[in-house]
């Protein structure tokens, strides 16, 4: 583990929301504000910003993961408000037709650094081009994002092994998802390989990483509106995990400050 630095130590933490509809997450150091991904419109991220004692002016740099609207589609307002670094892949820019005054392309397997935060880019699996997942590193304190995937890989486990904290996708349940009143279509698009994780993949995730090197906390984050209901996350952790876990099962847009050292 690399030794902290006092310019990159992570000094807050915030699930601003999470689920099927918005998502966003937010990271102060005591020389930048990061978010990953905008779901929310700028009214509701101003909102949930002021919870954080934050402003929207005040974000530095914002990470994308993909152009999906449940996490994009409040970013072109806040680019064209306040231009804080975008930093995506080319496919996700191109998708959202983004211009914007500072950009950064990230690609896959990329190591990035800003204001002593260190970035590392994994490829998700899901259905839209150029989908990337985030490792976030502290000055040797970890947060890594594994949302959007329907399946895991190697390199998503190398970066989740002995994270400080691993904020997990947690999306539906598979017995809810086909009694549910999605079409067919669709039920298969979720849990597909471009698709979510369903609570059973996830467990199955965090029991390969207890074999390991289990992250320090785990953050069960994304869950379905339709599909998926917080005690029943609970319950199949409870059920199929084989060691001892913390794990915040994080309810469907609930604000969910994250304790850091």
């Amino acid at each position: 583990m690399e030794p902290r630095s006092d310019s990159g130590t992570l000094r807050e933490a915030y699930v601003l929301g999470s689920g099927s509809s918005s998502n966003a997450y937010l990271f102060k150091t005591s020389e930048a504000t990061i978010l990953v991904d905008n779901g929310f419109s700028y009214r509701e991220l101003t909102r949930r910003l002021a919870l954080a004692r934050s402003l929207p002016r005040q974000i530095d740099y914002l990470l994308l993961t993909h152009s999906h609207g449940d996490h994009c589609k409040g970013v072109p307002l806040l680019v064209n408000r306040h231009s804080p670094l975008c930093c995506a892949t080319e496919q996700t820019f191109s998708a959202l037709s983004l211009s914007v005054p500072e950009y950064c392309p990230v690609e896959a397997g990329g190591v990035y650094q800003w204001s002593g935060v260190g970035v590392t880019t994994f490829a998700l699996s899901h259905d839209t081009p150029g989908a990337v997942g985030f490792s976030l590193n502290f000055g040797g304190f970890r947060c890594v994002i594994i949302t959007d995937t329907g399946v895991v890989s190697p390199s998503m486990a190398a970066e989740a092994e002995g994270a400080d904290i691993l904020f997990l996708e947690s999306n539906y349940c598979p017995d809810l998802l086909a009694s549910g009143p999605y079409p067919p279509a669709v039920k298969q698009r979720i849990s597909g390989s471009g698709g979510h994780l369903s609570n059973m993949d996830a467990a199955r995730f965090l029991n390969l990483l207890l074999e390991r090197r289990p992250p320090k906390r785990v953050f069960l984050c994304h869950l379905s509106a339709k599909n998926n209901h917080p005690h029943l996350v609970a319950d199949t952790m409870k059920a199929m995990l084989t060691g001892a876990l913390d794990v915040t099962v994080c309810p469907r847009d609930a604000f969910v400050p994250v304790s850091v050292p």
